[in-house]
């Protein structure tokens, strides 16, 4: 799919896109400029005055990629139009009258990411995940081939995140100096308005995101996500709320005691691990072990840089001119569904080949299944499921016979079950399951199927 086809398919909103127009934050020239589409061809302020910094940079079908620059207000008095870095100015740079002026456009910002040069145009898109796949081989080792093209796609996937009601997140898993940060540092060169955040409070993370739909990095996050301390704990509530859309993050106004403040942190994030130190974040996490060896190119360098900002501005280029993606048939379930969704939906749009995508889907569902099979709840389950397949229909198995089966300590079997919502009853003789009980035996049906317990 060519940029001309990409253009061409995401114009046509009309009034409805101009409304909803998608600005850009970019670097000409050492200065922060905005980048956005205009569908009615070449752009011309319909102002009263001349308004300086506009370019237009026209495109095949018509349309045209306008500069700016940010921090534009107008006045209502004179309908004077001028940009400042500051707040709304108090007086007109033209009648020179104190009055009130309207935003004409985003203020400048700080960026919390690594600035992006000029959006590019002139790139074929359809190649856009080579270009990531090479750069990434040349500095990272992962297992296999097809990692870097699943990588490369959740990499492209960013830029495309207002389309998706959920997306996965990165988790990297391996040992002390095994690649990990350096996975993080190479994302933070690629991915949407990514921050790398060394070290930063669930607060000022809640606002980044919330701002600008950032790309969130954390590393060490065995030790950030410390569910013992109160800052761990909302890290972790950001992370598990941020991965489908439409999930708040409420917290009272400091300021204001009759108000709350109400956030939406949905978004990439990636983590590096040296372990897997909670099942519900991997659960939507593809998960990627780094492996140790040499990759082709150990340093970071100018080259390295240039390359990845060529990557970077040929993506922005695509957020900027793609609005919608079409839903497509997936042929997916489950968490598995909403975790690859977003990579077969981008790799289709963009023309490439999903059938890896399935492929690595699938791989891991199959893994997950065999993890399941080998995890202590499916032990616990299959004792319990053999009592009562048995002829002489016990109507209830003791906790102590679950222990001697499965040589585990009665206090982990009971935490296991309390875990599982299996309602236990303490008679004389010992601690018991009933299989008798409405709400157990429903809840006994789910976890089997959960658990693969009657397929084992």
């Amino acid at each position: 799919m060519t940029k001309e086809k990409i253009v061409k398919e995401s114009i046509g909103a009309g009034d409805e896109r101009k409304a909803q127009r998608r600005y850009f934050h970019f670097r000409k020239d050492g200065e922060q400029r905005l980048a956005w589409i205009s569908n009615e061809g070449k752009y011309e302020p319909d102002l009263a005055f001349d308004v300086p910094g506009i370019e237009n940079h026209e495109l095949p079908d018509g349309t045209s990629l306008v500069y700016d620059y940010p921090g534009k207000w107008q006045c209502r008095k004179c309908a004077a139009v001028f940009h400042t870095r500051a707040n709304p100015p108090l007086d007109c740079n033209e009648c020179e009258r104190r009055g009130t002026f309207d935003r004409v456009n985003p203020a400048y910002i700080t960026e919390p990411w690594i600035p992006y040069g000029e959006p590019k145009i002139s790139c074929i898109l359809e190649e856009i995940s080579q270009m990531v796949i090479d750069f990434l081989g040349k500095y990272l080792v992962l297992p296999r081939e097809r990692d870097y093209e699943v990588l490369s796609w959740w990499v492209i996937a960013t830029y495309l995140q207002h389309n998706f009601w959920t997306f996965p997140y990165l988790q990297f898993i391996a040992p002390i100096r095994s690649g990990k940060t350096t996975a993080l540092q190479l994302l933070s060169m690629l991915a949407y308005n990514c921050v790398d955040a060394i070290a930063i409070t669930p607060s000022a993370l809640s606002r980044l995101i919330e701002k600008y739909k950032c790309t969130v990095l954390i590393d060490q996050g065995e030790n950030k996500f410390n569910l013992k301390s109160d800052r761990g704990q909302e890290l972790y509530d950001i992370f598990m709320g941020g991965y489908k859309k439409g999930q708040k993050h409420i917290v009272s106004d400091k300021e204001d005691a009759d108000q709350v403040i109400i956030r939406h942190e949905f978004g990439p994030k990636a983590i590096a691990s040296t372990r897997v130190f909670d099942l519900a974040l991997t659960d939507r996490s593809i998960v990627l072990h780094l492996r140790e060896g040499v990759p082709p190119k150990e340093d970071i360098t100018k080259e390295t840089i240039a390359e990845a900002e060529e990557i970077r501005n040929t993506l922005a280029g695509l957020c900027l001119f793609i609005d919608d993606i079409e839903p497509i048939e997936i042929d997916l379930h489950g968490r598995t569904r909403e975790k690859y969704a977003p990579l077969i939906r981008t790799c289709d749009f963009l023309d490439g080949d999903t059938k890896t995508l399935y492929e690595y889907a699938r791989e891991q569902e199959e893994r997950q299944r065999n993890e399941i099979t080998n995890s202590d709840e499916h032990a616990i389950l299959k004792v319990i499921r053999d009592v009562q397949n048995r002829i002489d229909e016990i109507p209830m198995v003791e906790i102590s016979y679950i222990a001697e089966q499965t040589s585990f300590d009665p206090r982990k079997i009971g935490w296991k079950l309390k875990d599982m919502n299996i309602e236990r009853k303490k008679l004389t003789n010992g601690v018991h399951v009933s299989l008798e009980d409405p709400h157990n035996q429903e809840e006994l049906d789910y976890l089997y199927k959960k658990f693969n317990v009657d397929n084992s």
